[in-house]
């Protein structure tokens, strides 16, 4: 678990807020691991819970153990959050229910806005537990997710999980599966309230026990004094104080790391020139992985790895973000690579202007590579996921790789992977062997 609350969290009045992390876990293999877990919960008396902003990489986003007891004006928030769960589980989701939820006098649970991928965005996986929604106030919102695939599953509950007793209201809408909104026959009680993208729900747009009044021309909120932000909740956390860019300090040395072997490393996201040369990562602690989206992208980024070996599990990880982010540039060259079970990833939407080009690599795979930021094992030497391009273009060229054990595919794409602005992505003079694929493709390509 990247965050653990393993004893019973009790919130009296006070709260809880986690905001604006990056989490992962790392084992991939259980259900029950998550970047947040929680082992009962109780909120009451105005008490909150809030999990917001969060960057979330692990076979769950938020798990509550146990039964979660929400009271008197209580509030349970998961909001605004990008989830990547696993490949490997079929019960990876964002929001996982081990036990029985019970809201009352005037408790709140909200899922809103949050973008997953694959994965659901709410599973409650055992008919013996329940949702119970009892009094006036009583409220859960289930509203403005996106789900990128659409044929998967929105969300894993049955009708006869959630018991609804008026006034208590439940209310979904305008959640998004492959850009369409999504059908809740069969999922929630027919007695929930639907709304559609482009109308306004009070309760989806403000957190009513805090609101004064709701604008539905613009579906915006006035606050009650001593009540917060756009959805007027009983608390206030500033954004991260982050000095503008022109302000921060930027590293620009160019030096290279040349001839160490390392087991471990800790990478500076903030400087222009990374650069590897004759550098051996051993291991699952040598994970390099690069945030493009954390780097100085007003500046040109330049990333180099000449003459480099990966074994025994390290891998070379290059993120983006869920939107395409401007950039001054961004030049990454692996060349003249000796991978030993181990790969190469892009993933997300990279910044515009990439030029990116892997060439000359020797690869011999015994085994799966073990992937903590995708939580997946590929048998890949190249591997994309949910991959989006614009005006940049990628390289794949002169690779040698042979696979010890049958299976997997040399190059893997899965998700959607998007090529916009002119973008390019090239493979020539590859050799693969021993793969089930040689280039496997799990979505369409839009032009």
């Amino acid at each position: 678990y990247a965050v653990n609350f393993i004893n019973a969290a009790v919130v009296d009045g006070g709260g809880i807020i986690v905001k604006g992390n990056t989490l992962r876990a790392t084992g991939g293999v259980d259900s029950s691991e998550a970047a947040i877990y929680f082992s009962i919960v109780a909120v009451k008396n105005g008490g909150y819970i809030d999990v917001e902003k969060n960057m979330m990489s692990a076979v769950n986003g938020v798990y509550f153990f146990g039964d979660t007891a929400v009271s008197s004006a209580g509030l349970l928030r998961v909001a605004d959050c990008e989830f990547v769960g696993s490949m490997e589980l079929f019960d990876s989701t964002l929001v996982f229910l081990d036990g029985s939820v019970t809201l009352q006098g005037g408790a709140q649970w909200r899922v809103e806005g949050n973008e997953v991928g694959t994965d659901p965005l709410l599973f409650f996986p055992y008919s013996q537990h329940k949702i119970w929604l009892l009094g006036n106030g009583t409220t859960v919102v289930l509203a403005h997710n996106r789900q990128v695939e659409r044929s998967a599953f929105f969300a894993r509950t049955l009708p006869t999980n959630t018991f609804l007793a008026s006034p208590a209201r439940f209310v979904v809408g305008c959640n998004l599966q492959g850009g369409e909104e999504v059908s809740y026959d069969g999922v929630f009680p027919e007695d929930v309230v639907v709304f559609s993208c482009g109308t306004c729900n009070d309760d989806a747009a403000c957190y009513m026990p805090g609101t004064e009044s709701v604008d539905r021309s613009s579906c915006s909120c006035s606050c009650k004094d001593g009540w917060h932000g756009a959805l007027c909740l009983p608390f206030e956390v500033p954004d991260t104080v982050v000095p503008p860019v022109a302000e921060r300090a930027v590293d620009d040395d160019t030096s290279c790391v040349v001839n160490q072997t390392l087991k471990s490393l800790t990478l500076n996201m903030w400087k222009t020139h990374h650069c590897y040369v004759g550098v051996k990562f051993s291991g699952v602690g040598a994970l390099l992985t690069f945030s493009l989206n954390s780097m100085p992208l007003h500046l040109p980024i330049n990333i180099t790895l000449t003459g480099c070996t990966f074994r025994e599990g390290a891998a070379l990880q290059f993120f983006g973000g869920t939107e395409v982010a401007e950039s001054a540039g961004v030049l990454i060259r692996v060349s003249q690579t000796v991978m030993r079970s181990s790969v190469v990833v892009f993933a997300l939407a990279l910044p515009q202007h990439c030029d990116i080009a892997v060439t000359e690599v020797d690869t011999v795979q015994s085994s799966a590579v073990y992937l903590p930021d995708t939580v997946n094992k590929m048998l890949s030497v190249v591997m994309l996921h949910e991959v989006v391009l614009t005006a940049s273009s990628l390289l794949v060229s002169n690779v040698k790789a042979r696979a010890l054990r049958y299976g997997g595919s040399g190059f893997y794409s899965i998700g959607k992977l998007t090529l916009e602005r002119g973008s390019s992505l090239y493979t020539r003079y590859c050799s693969f062997d021993g793969y089930t694929h040689l280039f496997y493709l799990i979505s369409s390509v839009p032009a």
